[in-house]
C-alpha cells in the first residue's frame, strides 16, 4: 500500500519538530492516477506459501475531475515453525476529487493479519534449572 519510503537519518529534529536522535521514516500511501493502469499479481513459495495482489485505478469519469485507486493483498502461508501460520489480508481504497482550484484526496485502509510469532528462545525452566516435567 505504499508508493514510497524515506528515511532521514541522524537528528531530524532540527527540520521537523522534536524526534528520535536516529532518524526519521516518511512513508508515502499510493494516491490514484490520472491514467487508466491496473497490475495483478500472483505468486507462490515455500511453507505452503500463496499470495494475490492487485493495484488498479484511474479516473472515473471523462474530465477526470474522479480518480480512484483500489490496492488490495490476500497471503495464506505456512512458516518454518510448526502449527504457525502466515495470513494477511489487506485493501486500500482511495479516491480524489477535483477542480481547477482545489483537490480532496480520501484514503483509507484496512488490514488483518494472523498469524503467530515463533518462540526463537527456550526457558531457563528445564534448560538450565529443574523442572518438575522433565528436561528440555
Amino acid at each position: 500500500g505504499l508508493e514510497r519510503i524515506e528515511v532521514l537519518r541522524g537528528p531530524s529534529s532540527v527540520l521537523y519538530g522534536q524526534n528520535s536522535p536516529g532518524g526519521l521514516i516518511n512513508m508515502f500511501s499510493k494516491k490514484p492516477k490520472d491514467v487508466p493502469f491496473g497490475e495483478i499479481e500472483l505468486q507462490t513459495g515455500s511453507y505452503d506459501r500463496f499470495q494475490g495482489a492487485f493495484d488498479v485505478g484511474g479516473p472515473a469519469n471523462a474530465d477526470k475531475s474522479v480518480l480512484y485507486r483500489f490496492v488490495g493483498l490476500v497471503r495464506d502461508a505456512d512458516t518454518m515453525v510448526d502449527f504457525t501460520k502466515d495470513r494477511r489480508q489487506f485493501f486500500a481504497p482511495s479516491v480524489t476529487i477535483r477542480n481547477l482550484d482545489t483537490s480532496l484526496t480520501l484514503l483509507g485502509q484496512w488490514g488483518k493479519d494472523q498469524g503467530g510469532y515463533p518462540q526463537m528462545f527456550l526457558p531457563a525452566q528445564g534448560t538450565l534449572y529443574y523442572n518438575p516435567n522433565g528436561q528440555i
